[in-house]
């Protein structure tokens, strides 16, 4: 089972990670800057999509089979109140402790912002519908089965 877990981890390092890498240094560096920062979006969109499409068809998972308003309202809610606890709370609690790894996600976070259309795919969309699928898909079949 962790195997799989495994597999499906690389895999998702090398489609939506190492490949549109390997496509943006090779073929958008010849591009104009804005024409290659747009191309690079859209392949990293289009591989995501790609992606997720293949954990829903392997696990046979309905993503969208449980949206309601009320569910929408429920998780606008926890993550306004996960945000202000993690960042008005917590993050000053562990950058006290953890001076050094206080930087480095600092400069992490300072990245993220310089892509925000590919940091809101990925971070936003592409991670929870993906931890979702995995544990709806993978996880809850083999486990309780």
């Amino acid at each position: 089972m962790i195997t799989t877990v495994i597999n499906k981890l690389i895999m998702y390092i090398a489609v939506c990670g190492l490949l549109p890498l390997v496509i943006k240094k090779t073929l958008l560096n010849k591009l104009d800057k804005k024409v290659s920062e747009f191309l690079n979006l859209i392949i990293i969109t289009i591989l995501n999509i790609a992606y997720i499409h293949h954990l829903t068809t392997v696990y046979n998972v309905k993503l969208f089979n449980n949206i309601t308003l009320k569910n929408i309202l429920i998780s606008i809610t926890c993550s306004i109140l996960f945000f202000v606890l993690l960042d008005k709370k917590l993050d000053p609690l562990l950058d006290k402790l953890f001076v050094s790894s206080a930087a480095k996600y600092n400069k992490n976070i300072e990245e993220l912002f310089q892509h925000p259309v590919i940091m809101f795919i990925r971070v936003c969309l592409v991670a929870p519908i993906a931890e979702e699928v995995l544990i709806r898909g993978f996880v809850f079949k083999h486990t309780w089965t």
